[in-house]
C-alpha cells in the first residue's frame, strides 16, 4: 500500500527499487512579526498566521509611541516641558490642544499714592507696599495757617500778623500769642 503522506508530499512507486518514493517539501514558515504565530494547516496545506499587534497606547501631545520589534511592545517617549517660571500673581496651565503652557494672571494695579508715598510691588507677599510719610506740619504763629500742597508736596504757611496799633507816647503795644491780639499797656500821667 502507498505510504501515508503529508499534504505536500507525493508517493510514487519505483519499479526499479520496488519501493514507494515519497517526494515533496513543506513550504518554509513565513516570516512573522513578533506578535504573530505561524501554524501549518494540514487541511489547506498552507501556513496560517495568527496574532494582532497590540493597540498603540494613548499618548499625550508631547509623547511619541514607537513599536519595538525586539521587546514586542510600544515604547512611549517624550516629556512634558517644565512649567515656566511665573510671577506670584500668575498661574501656568498646560494646554493639551497647543501642547504648551498658558500663563494667565495680571499684576494688580499700583495703588494711588500721595506725593510723599512710594508704591513698591512685593513678590513675597504678592501685594503693593506703600512707604513714605507726610512731613510734619511746621510750627505756626497763632495768626498763620499751614496747608499741605499735593502739587508741590510741601506745607504752605499763610497768614500775616496784623499791624501793631497806633499808641500814645506813654503806651506800649505787645503782641499776645495766647490771645493772638495786640495788648496796649501804659497810662498817661496825671496832669500836673
Amino acid at each position: 500500500a502507498a505510504p501515508t503522506t503529508e499534504c505536500y508530499e507525493t508517493a510514487t512507486f519505483n519499479n526499479d527499487t520496488c519501493i514507494w518514493d515519497v517526494t515533496g517539501t513543506q513550504a518554509a514558515a513565513p516570516a512573522t512579526e513578533c506578535w504573530e504565530t505561524a501554524t501549518f494547516n494540514t487541511e489547506s496545506c498552507t501556513w496560517d498566521v495568527t496574532g494582532d499587534q497590540a493597540t498603540e497606547p494613548t499618548t499625550e501631545c508631547y509623547e511619541t509611541a514607537t513599536f519595538n520589534n525586539d521587546t514586542c511592545i510600544w515604547d512611549v517617549t517624550g516629556e512634558q516641558s517644565a512649567a515656566p517660571t511665573t510671577e506670584c500673581y500668575e498661574t501656568a496651565t498646560f494646554n493639551n490642544d497647543t501642547c504648551s503652557w498658558d500663563v494667565t494672571g495680571d499684576q494688580s494695579a499700583a495703588p494711588t499714592t500721595e506725593c510723599y508715598e512710594t508704591a513698591t510691588f512685593n513678590n513675597d507677599t504678592c501685594s503693593w507696599d506703600v512707604t513714605g510719610e507726610q512731613s510734619a506740619a511746621p510750627a505756626t504763629e497763632c495768626y498763620e495757617t499751614a496747608t499741605f500742597n499735593d502739587d508741590t508736596c510741601i506745607w504752605e504757611v499763610t497768614g500775616t500778623q496784623e499791624a501793631a496799633p497806633t499808641t500814645e507816647c506813654y503806651e506800649t503795644a505787645t503782641f499776645n500769642n495766647d490771645t493772638c491780639e495786640w495788648e496796649v499797656t501804659g497810662t498817661q500821667q496825671s496832669e500836673p
